[in-house]
């Protein structure tokens, strides 16, 4: 009866251990069972092959598999809900921590082979955090600010000197109308990146600016990120008062507010040089 009630218990303990380790493989072929304690995050954040990144708590991982590991480390993730991801984990650390059996285990990511953990764990249900005003979650608000427009006056030294620039909610130029120096004016169309672009890029390499934060910041985090700095323009106007004139150019911005303007312009009813005028100078905008 002993016996019987001391191989029961084992089986017990053998059941409970299982339920409760990690199972770590190796690439020399060892297996080491127990209970991870450092190295793998409370929140994975992934890139998948397709370019999207997605976060997954550490509970929802049911296995962890290397699928290569150079040039760059790539995974698979299998989830208890029965989906896999494959992707660069960006937030994995190089050393796994293992409390084993009567030790403490350091093994590097590149010896092992795959990592299945422990029973799913009961989810802790935490309730949503209140949205406040002046706060927003998703890509979404950051491509309808980009749509929004303003107008500004500004100063320049070089061929046009004063006017007004309307840009979109990302500080990109759309439209000027200002006076030249050539006693003129001149209207200009910038060809800025169209809302479908800016979407992909903020998906796909700028997302970190639409996760949780106050819209004006995450205006500017965008915005550094996307680094769109060059617009190309074509203008139409008079020089001289009356003379038609046409031109291309460029704005190259320098800092918040400031671009050096490239360009050239075409009079081609000037009869004493009809030949296009370039021109360089600086807007800054008020």
């Amino acid at each position: 009866m002993n016996k019987r009630a001391f191989v029961l218990g084992l089986v017990v303990l053998l059941v409970g251990v299982a339920a409760w380790a990690d199972t770590i493989r190796l690439q020399d072929g060892n297996i080491v069972v127990g209970q991870i304690t450092g190295g793998i995050p409370e929140k994975i954040n992934m890139v998948k092959t397709t370019g999207e990144v997605i976060t997954l708590d550490r509970s929802q991982l049911k296995q962890l598999i290397v699928v290569q590991t150079s040039p760059k480390p790539r995974y698979q993730i299998d989830t208890w809900s029965g989906e896999s991801y494959t992707g660069e984990m960006t937030n994995l650390a190089q050393i796994i921590t293992v409390q084993a059996v009567g030790e403490v285990r350091t093994i590097p990511v590149s010896n092992i082979v795959s990592i299945t953990f422990s029973s799913q764990p009961t989810p802790v249900v935490s309730p949503e955090p209140p949205v406040v005003p002046g706060s927003f979650l998703g890509c979404e608000n950051l491509v309808e600010q980009y749509e929004m427009a303003n107008w500004n006056f500004y100063l320049g030294l070089g061929y046009t000197i004063v006017g007004v620039m309307q840009r979109n909610g990302f500080g990109y130029p759309r439209h000027s109308i200002g006076v030249s120096v050539t006693l003129g004016l001149q209207w200009r169309f910038f060809f800025s990146p169209g809302v479908a672009e800016v979407e992909r890029a903020l998906e796909r390499r700028c997302s970190e600016a639409c996760v949780g934060t106050e819209l004006s910041k995450a205006v500017q985090s965008a915005v550094s990120c996307l680094a769109f700095n060059r617009f190309l323009y074509i203008q139409f106007g008079v020089d001289f008062l009356m003379l038609p004139s046409i031109g291309i150019g460029g704005l190259i911005a320098i800092g918040p507010g400031a671009f050096f303007d490239l360009g050239i312009v075409v009079n081609p009813f000037l009869p004493w040089f009809p030949l296009p005028i370039p021109y360089i100078g600086v807007m800054l905008i008020l």
